[in-house]
């Protein structure tokens, strides 16, 4: 009694060992699917084109914000200077010395110019900001793109093999005439079909490949370039990475509740709308600026020697000028009424920006209540799909169903499982840039 109870404790725990051994051995390999997405995602942020062009652009549109500040500024000068002069045969050298100095106390066009440059840069950290968070969104979408177009291979791929082994057998019993050539026939055209698939859905993959390349900054000769090629070739592991990318977005409530659209004003595509309109409207101003007239403070110190007057002179010039402009055929109103317009054109377009960012917003989240409805759906699809397919297999065995039923349940199966976790990819996705565009 106590042997027998030993050897049953015994099996239980390798039985036990054995499932936590799976347990462990799937989720690391799911781990070490989402880790290579960080990877992936560091690397990028360190690396990416995009961050270094926008970091650059910081830098000058701050440079030049202070060089149109500076214009405002009094600007001083210094002007050596030798003459020669030669009156009535006698010749005479001078030289000297004269310092400058003009102060622009009010002209329109620099003060117009000071806006914009203010208004741009902060239109470009605006961008430098949410430059990081596009950069996440795009990584995201291709790396999960990546491993769609790896699924599908290998899901087509496990259906060819299925297929060339039941045609290997078909090909031995069509000898006994157990089967018939069309049969065979059908099995070769379907991995025919399947192998044009995979090679459509390895074209798909190349290209997320190089999108996620491209956006990264990564080098090709790179070790992450490697640890993607070296995906495990698992259908159940790259489903488990799917399922954690998929559970990975924010909640959905959030964006579904009545008052998220509210929530858009306050999001980064609102607002750099907003400073591209202020930046439009105030360059119209640049129109009338010559129109305006214009108050400045000039003097001048000029230090002057000679032979014939050894001691020097100094000369003192100081001054305040307004400048009043008249432009005669009526260009002040043709120049009024273009700025008018220019105003106009800026606003409309604002407004049309607005108006499509918001309708995007409002499809996206009617999508996003389609998709959640399609994964319920695909889920209660595939349980049924299995059941039948597990039947049809029967079936089949035992004759009582045709070779182009089984194909055609097995191949219903593997598209649903296919439109499940495009469904998913594609919810995450929207997710999260609804999630961005609202400021969520």
């Amino acid at each position: 009694m106590t042997l027998q109870f030993q050897l049953s404790l015994l099996t239980k725990i390798r039985f036990y060992s054995f499932l936590i051994f799976l347990f462990f051995s799937f989720n690391t390999h799911a781990e070490k699917l989402d880790y290579l997405y960080k990877d992936i995602l560091k690397a990028a942020l360190e690396n990416s084109y995009e961050i270094k062009i926008n970091d650059s652009e910081v830098s000058k549109k701050g440079a030049k914000e202070y060089s149109s500040f500076a214009t405002k500024l009094p600007q001083l000068s210094i002007e050596p200077f030798i003459k020669k002069e030669n009156e009535d045969n006698i010749k005479e050298d001078t030289h000297g010395v004269t310092f400058s100095a003009n102060w622009p106390i009010y002209k329109r066009i620099n003060s117009i110019n000071s806006s914009i440059s203010q208004i741009d840069y902060q239109l470009s950290k605006h961008t430098r900001q949410n430059s990081s968070e596009l950069l996440e969104l795009k990584v995201f979408e291709f790396f999960t793109s990546l491993l769609l177009s790896k699924y599908k291979i290998l899901i087509f791929n496990k259906e060819k093999n299925e297929l060339k082994t039941s045609l290997n057998k078909k090909k031995k019993l069509i000898k006994r005439k157990d089967v018939t050539q069309l049969e065979s026939l059908t099995h070769r055209a379907e991995i025919d079909f399947l192998e044009t698939k995979i090679s459509q859905e390895e074209q798909n993959y190349l290209e997320s490949l190089k999108n996620l390349i491209s956006v990264s900054g990564i080098n090709v000769n790179n070790k992450i370039i490697t640890r993607i090629s070296q995906i495990p070739k698992s259908i159940n592991l790259i489903e488990n990475g799917l399922e954690d990318f998929s559970l990975s977005s924010k909640d959905t409530k959030k964006i579904l509740h009545h008052k998220a659209k509210s929530n858009l004003v306050k999001g980064p595509g609102w607002k750099e709308i907003l400073l591209q309109e202020q930046l439009s409207v105030e360059a119209a101003h640049r129109v009338t600026s010559s129109d305006w007239p214009e108050l400045s403070f000039k003097g001048s110190v000029t230090e002057e020697y000679g032979r014939a007057n050894d001691l020097g002179s100094t000369t003192t010039i100081l001054g305040l000028y307004l400048t009043i402009p008249f432009n005669l055929g009526g260009k002040v109103f043709s120049n009024l009424k273009e700025k008018t317009y220019e105003i106009e054109v800026a606003k409309r377009k604002a407004e049309s920006s607005r108006h499509n960012l918001r309708n995007e917003i409002h499809t996206d989240i009617n999508r996003i209540k389609q998709l959640k409805s399609l994964i319920q759906s695909n889920e209660k699809l595939i349980k049924s799909r299995t059941k039948i397919l597990n039947l049809t297999t029967v079936g089949y065995k035992y004759k009582q169903i045709t070779i182009k039923d089984l194909l055609d349940r097995r191949t219903q199966y593997y598209e649903s499982k296919i439109s499940l976790f495009e469904n998913k990819i594609e919810l995450v996705n929207l997710v999260k840039k609804v999630s961005y565009n609202l400021a969520l």
